[in-house]
């Protein structure tokens, strides 16, 4: 079941090897801009993803040293899973190194 934060929530593609999540594009952009020194042309492939993308992408845990553990799921739910961790957004969500 969806939550209402969950439902506010958005993921964000930076590019094509990362992933952030938050309420809105202008939030999300500022803290990637913060956090990397980008411009605005390091972001020109900056987009939302679609919902039938949350359901298609898969998010796989790791631990420190970005092994694999457990089972991979969706963006969709870890959403709620990132949600349940409370803390501050817009932030890192994913990354495919």
């Amino acid at each position: 079941m969806k939550t209402e934060a969950a439902a506010m929530m958005t993921i964000f593609q930076i590019d094509d090897m990362e992933w952030w999540i938050g309420i809105d594009a202008e939030s999300v952009l500022k803290a990637v801009k913060d956090e990397y020194g980008h411009s605005d042309e390091d972001l020109k492939d900056f987009q939302e993803i679609s919902q039938e993308a949350l359901d298609r992408l898969m998010f796989q845990p790791a631990n420190e040293d970005g092994k694999p553990i457990g089972s991979p799921h969706s963006f969709r739910i870890q959403i709620e899973i990132e949600i349940a961790k409370g803390g501050k957004f817009p932030r890192y969500f994913a990354g495919d190194f």
